[in-house]
Parts: structure tokens; sequence; C-alpha cells
């Protein structure tokens, strides 16, 4: 299923032991392992076997803490269901003292804040006593998951609802929708990436219902006179607020609502009753819906020929799957690289706390649907989504965002996933045919040789634009014949280009340093968000060594695989990905075995070995966005 934990917070473990020289002291024995805390069954069978594996190394170091001990399944078991039950009674407590503070509030016809934010916001070295700050303002104050058990928002919100903490700020924010003795404030941290995401959709619930959002960016300053002025002013909005409600309920034009779904502890609801009775204004009114309808892309959307927008990422590759998808029916515009214009767009209509590649992605989409080169009426956006728990799952939301923002909200934004649990349907585009996949494996396989080679031969090239030329020739070629090609053709296109870069005249070769280039995918492989990288380190007098994007597919696919053990991931998935890896590696294989008779040219890294490196290093459970690829790209290229 689609939850996941930040990111970032995942890995904080395996940053700490990498980063702490303290920890790798003898006498310390640090273990970092993942384990499967969503699934009781699978975190006893794990931790088990993690003690016992620990315990056999000990014994043959003849040292460790584990050593001698002889902990019993029975025992571990025990644990788990102690600590399970444990953290129920926790939040039980925090609900009961929600409870209170509720109640608290509607007997002296007070108003509470819900402080919204992260785990660490509580630590006063962090918040810089914002709460005690809120309280001395005479609100009362509640956490936020003291109150987001009460009340689910309407779904489907508009991002994809995937990162489980966070996912509470959603349904504390539906609670506050529903009361009007409640407010919430967020706080943020400048540089949390999931917050850009995050606090667009709290924002979005609230105002749906007329409540103000604010927001507090906490570790900018530690002066503590800005959230002062952001308190006071939501003060002074709620009391303009509080003097509209009671005008009107006073001449009975606001009554009691309950909003349908709200929990309560026992007895409060009664309770709540009978103190709005004799309070200035209702303590519950109807939270208006947040829920956010997407626009299909139907079969007579494509039938009635709509162009289809998609936004670059890697400029060699995308060129031949535009045209594979050209062939197979759809009206497909490859959008050009980015240039300034679609930066500022991206700056205009994204959260500019987000990731530089988010910002991109949506200005490219958004310079070219406000262009005036399109039919908006029979216009339509493309974009995959990883399904993973990296912000790119999310481009999909930004882009949707950015579209109702400016106007356009009857665009339909398609997703390209082989994901589950993403909530996507586009009847009218079926990307996901057999004929079509493996063509676009060639497409990308093409892709990484061609770029491959290009960046070999070019800096030794004997004639100045000999190797772009004979680029432009190969290309062309190929994309005038990939959409029929069979798999014979397929790899005498690849001998022939291999070939003809293989007998290329240069000059001095192998004489410059080789610079590795690796990243997030998108700045990995996109010229301009990477401000010509490539080019930068040719007029430097080095060659570029780019790790290929097939790697990356084959990643996405390796992780079901590996953390099958450690997170139980299902059977059925690890054997379909294994299948999906043996597939794309023996189509490469072909091409493996040419650069190995070349001369110029090496062979491409198995998947396995890739992640043997990075294993050595980190655990391979970092999978979000490129995760251990990163550090087995580098291992690899080093």
């Amino acid at each position: 299923t689609n939850h996941y934990n930040c990111p970032i917070v995942m890995s904080y473990p395996q940053a700490l032991g990498l980063n702490v020289d303290e920890l790798s002291d003898p006498s310390i024995q640090y273990m970092a392992p993942f384990i499967p805390y969503d699934k009781k069954n699978e975190l006893k069978r794990r931790l088990y076997e993690l003690i016992s594996e620990q315990r056999e190394k000990d014994a043959q170091a003849g040292k460790g803490r584990f050593r001698g001990e002889h902990i019993t399944r029975a025992e571990i078991d025990a644990a788990v269901e102690a600590a399970w039950q444990e953290d129920i009674n926790v939040k039980d407590q925090m609900h009961r003292a929600g409870d209170e503070a509720l109640a608290w509030i509607e007997e002296h016809d007070a108003h509470g804040i819900v402080l919204a934010g992260r785990p660490y916001h509580n630590d006063p070295e962090i918040n810089h006593a914002i709460p005690e700050l809120v309280s001395s303002f005479g609100f009362a104050v509640l956490t936020e998951d003291s109150v987001a058990h009460k009340m689910m928002p309407e779904r489907p919100i508009r991002i994809v609802d995937q990162w489980m903490y966070h996912s509470r700020l959603y349904r504390a924010a539906r609670f506050v929708a529903s009361r009007n003795d409640l407010d919430l404030i967020q706080l943020f941290s400048f540089g949390c990436g999931l917050d850009a995401l995050t606090t667009d959709q709290v924002q979005e619930i609230l105002e749906a219902s007329g409540k103000i959002y604010t927001m507090l960016k906490v570790d900018q300053v530690s002066n503590l006179g800005a959230a002062r002025i952001r308190i006071r002013s939501l003060m002074a909005a709620l009391n303009e607020q509080q003097a509209e409600l009671e005008r009107l309920s006073a001449a009975g034009l606001v009554t009691e609502a309950v909003p349908q779904g709200v929990r309560m502890a026992d007895g409060s609801l009664e309770k709540a009753r009978s103190a709005s009775s004799s309070r200035r204004t209702p303590v519950y009114r109807e939270a208006e819906s947040a829920a956010y309808e997407k626009v299909r892309y139907t079969k007579e959307m494509q039938e009635a020929g709509y162009t289809i927008l998609a936004p670059q990422m890697a400029p060699i590759h995308f060129e031949l799957v535009e045209e594979l998808l050209k062939g197979a029916g759809y009206n497909v515009v490859l959008l050009p690289s980015v240039d300034q214009g679609a930066v500022d767009m991206g700056l205009r209509y994204v959260n500019n706390d987000i990731c530089y590649p988010s910002i991109l992605v949506t200005g490219q989409i958004m310079e070219a649907v406000l262009s005036g080169k399109y039919d908006l009426t029979k216009t339509a956006v493309l974009i995959s989504q990883t399904g993973g728990g990296c912000r790119a799952t999310n481009y999909i939301a930004l882009i949707r965002k950015a579209l109702k923002d400016a106007g356009h909200p009857e665009i339909p934004v398609i997703s390209v996933s082989a994901a589950s649990g993403l909530d996507e349907d586009n009847p009218g585009f079926k990307l996901f045919k057999p004929d079509l996949l493996i063509k676009a494996v060639y497409a990308l396989l093409y892709g990484d040789l061609i770029m491959q080679l290009l960046y070999r031969v070019r800096p030794y090239e004997a004639v100045k634009g000999s190797a772009n030329e004979l680029y432009d020739q190969l290309m062309a070629d190929t994309r005038s014949k990939i959409n029929g090609i069979s798999r014979k053709e397929f790899y005498k296109q690849c001998q022939r280009t291999i070939e003809l870069f293989d007998s290329l005249p240069v000059a001095n070769d192998r004489q410059k340093p080789r610079v590795g280039v690796v990243g997030e995918i998108l700045v990995k492989f996109h010229p301009t968000a990477n401000n010509e990288l490539v080019k930068v380190i040719e007029s430097e007098g080095c060659e570029a060594n780019v790790p290929g994007l097939v790697d990356f597919f084959l990643f996405g696919l390796s992780n079901a695989i590996n953390t099958h053990k450690e997170l139980g991931t299902s059977f059925k998935s690890r054997m379909t990905h294994i299948a999906g890896i043996k597939m794309v590696q023996g189509l490469r294989a072909p091409i493996n075995k040419m650069l190995e008779k070349s001369e110029r040219f090496e062979p491409y890294p198995n998947i396995d070995e890739l992640a043997e490196k990075a294993g050595q290093i980190l655990s391979l459970c970092n999978t979000m966005g490129e995760g251990w690829l990163l550090t087995a790209e580098m291992c690899d290229l080093i």
C-alpha cells in the first residue's frame, strides 16, 4: 500500500552512523536496521532475526552486546506486544488530553489553537517557545495529534496522501474547520520539501471552510518578533470573524451543525451541545469539502485528438519516446528544453520551498499552457509518477494546483506509473501494452548507448563537430525506425552505432580526466537543470561520464526485492520485479557484448553489482528518490 515515513527521517540513523565519529568506537555497538513498524508479526520476525544474526557475529568476534545472550522468540513476541500496547496507551492518553482541552474551551467560551508541526517542533530549542507565546495571547494550545483522530478529510484530496505523519495534519485541519472555537497554526521548518506540499494542502482544507491559515517558519530567526506579528494578525482577523458570527447568530442565521463523522469522547458531544447553548456562538460549524475531483482523460478525448503536453527530462532518450507515443496514436508534444521563462513560471505557480526539479517541471508545463499555442479545450498534460515516497510522486498534484490557480482546472493531467494505490484512472491513455513496453525499453537502451558513445568520443574528436554530426544522423535514423523496429533490427542498429563511433577519427584518446555526473534524475539528464554541466566539463578539458537512465528503472524494480526481507514487502511483488529486471537486463545483455568487443567503450554494470557496492556503505532500504543508486553510481565511477 502507498504509505511511507519521511524519506529524510528514515535515513537519520544511517546518516548518524556514517558521520558521528564516536559511534565507530569499538566499545560502542551501533545498530541501525530497517524494520517493519507497521506490521506487528513481521516486526517480531525481523527483530528476532536481527538479534540472532548479531549474536552469531558477536560470538565469532568474541565480543559484543549479544555474545552469550539467548533471547528467545517468545521473549521478542512478548516485548513487541507490550510495546504495541504502550503505543496505543500513549495515543489514547493524548486523545484524552485533547478532549479535556476541548471541554475547557467550551466551558470557558474560549478559543483554541491547534499547533501543528513535526515531532521535533516540540523541542524548545527549535520552536523558540512559540507554544508559550500563543498561550500568552489567551489561546488554549492543542497538538494536532490530540484531535487528528476525530475527523477524516473528504477524499480524494489534491495531493497524494502517502506520508503517514503528515496525513494527520489533514485530519486535524478538517476537524478545526468543523469548529468555530478552533483555529490552526502550522509550524514549518525551512528546507523541508515535504512541507512545501503539506502546507498548501492544509491551507486548502482550512480555506475551503472560511478558516484562516497561518504558517510560522520557526528556524529562519530566533527572534519572536515576526511570530508575534503573525499571531496578532491572526487575532485581529479572528475578532472580525467572531463579531460577524455573533451578529449572524443573534439574527438566527447560524445554528449548531455537528458535522457528520466527527468522533468525540463519551458524553462530550452532549456537553458541547449544552455548553453551546450558553455561548455567544455555536461550537460546531459545517466544514466545507476540500475534496479534489480529478479530471480523467477519457476515450472520447483521445478520439477527439487532444494535444498531450509532456515535460522534458532526458532530451536524448525522450526524443525516441516521443516518437513511440506518436506512433501509438497519441498526439504528444514533448516540450522544449527549459528556458528562463519556464523557471519563472514555475516560481510563480509552485511553492518555492519545494525542490528545484518540481519547479522546472511545473514551469515547463505552465509556460506551454499559457503560451497561446494550444487549444486549451482540447489539451491534456502527461506526467510520470514513481509511486514512491519521494516528492516526485506529487508532481502531478503541483501541476493540478498550478492549472487551477491559472484558471484551467478542466485540463486533465495523465499519470504514467506502474505503481498501485495512486487512484489515477485515465481510460483514454493506455501505455502498458506489451509491444509498446518492449519498444520503450529499446528507446531507453538506445538513448543510454548513444549518450555514452557521444560523451566518450566527443572530447577527442579529430574534426570539431564530427561527433555531434554522427549523433544527429544516427538519432534521425533510429527515430524513423523505432515504431516498426524488430528485435533483430534494433540490435543491428546498436551494432552499427557502436562501430561508427568506434571508428570516428580521434586525437589524444583517453588523455583527459574523466568526471562522473550523478544526482537527482532530472537534474542529472536535463541540460538546463544542471546548467549545461556536460558542456562545462568538456570545455574545461575533461570527459563527462554520465551513468545511464535504464539503471534508474532497474533500481526502482530492485527495491521490492531488497526490502522483502527487512520490511516484509509481498512475495508476489518481489517475484514480479525479479521478472522485470531479468527482462530489461536480458534486452541489454547483447549490447554489453558488443561494447566488450569494441575498442573504446565499456559495458554497463549489472544492477546487482551496483547494489552490492552500495550495500557496503548504506542499507538498500534507502529507496526514496534515487536512494542507494546515488551511492552505487559514485562507487562504480570511482
